[in-house]
């Protein structure tokens, strides 16, 4: 539960963030890129970013797994879900993309996240 209030807090804070940038960001799947769009993200808020713990890219999607800091995330790691949408890449609500996940099965057909990157990004332990 606590993931899932974390998750809709921070595609908040993307849409909240986002909105009034115009400056294009680099669309390339790497580290560096996707803390700094999600750094870009977090600006407003007391959170910070430790470390980046792994990047998995397939196509136009992303799972960037941080260890966060502040506002009660102190040593929290989860995964976020990114879609690359032209030249940035858009933090999505895992609840929105990943399909109706049934514990047991596998991806879901209604997924929208690639298989290659399903279960690091839809599947939290």
């Amino acid at each position: 539960m606590k993931l899932v209030l974390a998750g809709v807090a921070l595609a908040t804070l993307v849409l909240s963030g986002c909105s009034g940038s115009s400056t294009p960001v680099d669309a390339s799947c790497d580290s560096d890129t996707l803390r700094s769009t999600f750094e870009m993200i977090l600006h407003d808020s007391e959170t910070t970013i430790v470390s980046v713990d792994s990047v998995e890219c397939s196509g136009e999607w992303a799972v960037l797994n941080v260890t966060l800091t502040g506002d009660g995330a102190s040593g929290t790691s989860e995964p976020s879900l990114f879609q690359r949408v032209g030249a940035d890449w858009v933090l999505k609500a895992p609840e929105s993309v990943c399909g109706t996940f049934v514990p047991g099965d596998g991806r879901p057909n209604d997924s929208a996240v690639p298989e290659a990157i399903w279960e690091a990004g839809c599947v939290i332990a």
